[in-house]
């Protein structure tokens, strides 16, 4: 997940052996679902996944994401 902290979009990349589903969110400190994924199928290799996130309030958020059955959660700082 890069950049780190951003101010306008991050990006999630997945190196994959075999086709997956992708599915996710963003959730802010209140727990707050702020952005929503649909889920669609991740290729073999490897992906990029890119979040606007540039009219989100400066804070932090925390990334929620499912590749397969497979769950991810990671820390983002969003600054103005």
């Amino acid at each position: 997940i890069f950049p780190v902290p951003t101010t306008d979009y991050l990006t999630i990349e997945i190196g994959l052996d075999t086709e997956l589903e992708f599915k996710g969110f963003l959730v802010n400190n209140l727990g707050q679902h702020v952005r929503t994924f649909e889920s669609k199928q991740l290729m073999r290799g490897k992906n990029l996944h890119t979040i606007d996130v540039i009219d989100l309030a400066q804070g932090q958020y925390y990334l929620n994401f499912y590749v397969g059955k497979e769950q991810f959660i990671a820390k983002v700082l969003v600054l103005d």
